[in-house]
């Protein structure tokens, strides 16, 4: 598992060290993003980019992860759950290497916005610290607990948690017809199955507080899944089409916004997204 993630601690320096030595004459942004709902809420500002972090458990053995112990009320259980004991949990200590990715393309898009990123660890962010702050969340619950409490009273929502149990797809709280009551990639079996024929579903969605907060998250099942998407919602052309779909021209703003996605991983990589179903709800 170390193989494959990174230090939460030097996101912030790769992030300044990438931008520095890659950044281009050109930072104006395409109209299509500049004037996206998506996007409009995040220009001019200070956005805290939160990267979710998995649970690790440390022993004389080295570091061990088990999917099915992800939150504080998952402890009781982890004499259950790992190999290696005794073993104390370490929460902030990883990242995965392609949400670290994301989080340097994120920092060098947020400055054509002439915005500044401060990349954090999801768990150090709770759902009161998200007042009238400019939030960008990447990752799955598993790692940012506080995303259990941001889509709890949405449409689309991370299935139930019992202590102990594997949390992963989506929840479709009022399916419509011909929607499915829940999108789950690998066929809802353990995430990190080796068989990519099967898709990964990801989830998009935008909050506006009523304090003033605003928050963006997506997410997947496969840690692949949220660096592709950042990609695609950066893309103006994919905006574009995606805000005609979604927005509508002459609607008011809204509260919140969530669209699903179906990820193609018919090449061991994603390569494609699919508008699947959204829901939308317009302020006041």
């Amino acid at each position: 598992a170390a193989v494959g993630a990174g230090s939460v601690a030097v996101v912030a320096l790769v992030t300044a060290l990438v931008w520095w030595a890659t950044a281009t004459s050109d930072n104006r942004t395409p109209r299509e993003l500049a004037e996206s709902p998506l996007w409009t809420g995040f220009r001019s500002s200070n956005v805290v980019v939160a990267i979710g972090t998995p649970l690790f458990f440390r022993s004389e053995s080295g570091f061990e992860r088990n999917f099915a112990a992800n939150f504080p009320d998952d402890l009781g259980m982890a004499d259950q759950l790992i190999l290696h004991k005794p073993a104390y949990p370490t929460w902030n200590l990883w990242a995965a290497f392609e949400d670290i990715g994301g989080a340097v393309y994120l920092d060098r898009f947020l400055r054509t916005l002439n915005s500044t990123a401060t990349v954090v660890s999801a768990r150090q962010v709770s759902f009161g610290g998200l007042a009238g702050k400019r939030t960008i969340v990447m990752g799955q619950p598993r790692g940012a607990p506080l995303l259990l409490d941001l889509l709890g009273d949405q449409n689309f929502r991370p299935p139930p948690h019992t202590p102990g149990g594997l949390i992963g797809g989506l929840v479709n709280a009022q399916p419509k017809p011909g929607e499915l009551a829940r999108f789950a990639s690998c066929g809802g079996t353990l995430i990190m199955r080796s068989d990519e024929s099967n898709p990964d579903y990801a989830l998009v969605t935008s909050v506006r507080l009523p304090d003033g907060g605003e928050v963006l998250n997506f997410f997947g099942d496969r840690v692949q899944t949220g660096a592709f998407v950042i990609r695609k919602l950066t893309d103006p052309a994919f905006i574009a089409e995606l805000d005609a779909r979604v927005f509508e021209r002459g609607n008011p703003a809204h509260q919140s916004a969530q669209i699903v996605f179906r990820v193609d991983y018919s090449h061991n990589a994603p390569i494609g997204l699919v508008y699947v179903a959204h829901r939308i709800k317009f302020a006041k």
